[in-house]
């Protein structure tokens, strides 16, 4: 029972999110070591955390490898060249059309970490500036509101982006919506909206 209290508060559910994460990686540097070293290296560059770090905070956390991060900066090449200074790999640079975005992936020590570089400023920027503190695990960072972080995953649109939304959905029923549908018109794909029209809503 002792053990079952620990598992159901915040902390338990942090370390359940580790193990986790380097279960079946016997090299790979933990991942909040990981995360700390990224957000060391990114003290100067404005970002905020998205991804199933951030889920965590919303809905019912999954297993995750690695980190996502929004980047509010349009110096990508002079970011690309701060992590390779740091000892960071560039492994893909990958350009998007539906949004406009490039992910940018990196690798340290058997871990990956994705940036996201969003050509919408006006997007970036409600990003920055709705992104809230918290502590994931054991490290202070900013994470995404809510609504930022679905439109992030309405943006993504693979398998486990809509089974995230529909976890946070299944959570929160406060979701504003009329924010959602701005920021997805910021970005081209207001059609994706549609997605979000689960029983609840009708």
């Amino acid at each position: 029972m002792r053990f079952l209290n620990k598992v159901l508060n915040s902390e338990g559910i942090a370390q359940i999110l580790e193990l986790s994460a380097v279960f079946g990686s016997k090299t790979a540097m933990p991942l909040g070591d990981f995360l700390k070293l990224v957000l060391e290296t990114l003290k100067s560059v404005p970002h905020v955390l998205i991804g199933g770090l951030a889920l965590g905070e919303y809905a019912k956390p999954r297993m995750t490898h690695d980190l996502d991060f929004v980047i509010i900066s349009t110096e990508m090449d002079a970011i690309i060249k701060l992590l390779e200074g740091k000892g960071f790999t560039l492994k893909e640079n990958l350009p998007y059309n539906s949004p406009k975005r490039d992910i940018v992936k990196f690798e340290y020590q058997g871990r990956e970490v994705d940036f996201l570089f969003f050509k919408s400023a006006e997007f970036a920027s409600h990003v920055l500036k709705r992104a809230r503190s918290a502590s994931v695990l054991g490290k202070p960072v900013k994470i995404a509101s809510v609504e930022d972080l679905v439109v992030t995953k309405l943006a993504s649109m693979r398998w486990k982006d809509k089974a995230d939304i529909m976890a946070i959905r299944q959570k929160s029923d406060t979701l504003d919506l009329g924010y959602i549908r701005e920021r997805l018109w910021d970005l081209g794909i207001s059609d994706r909206i549609e997605f979000l029209k689960l029983p609840a809503d009708e």
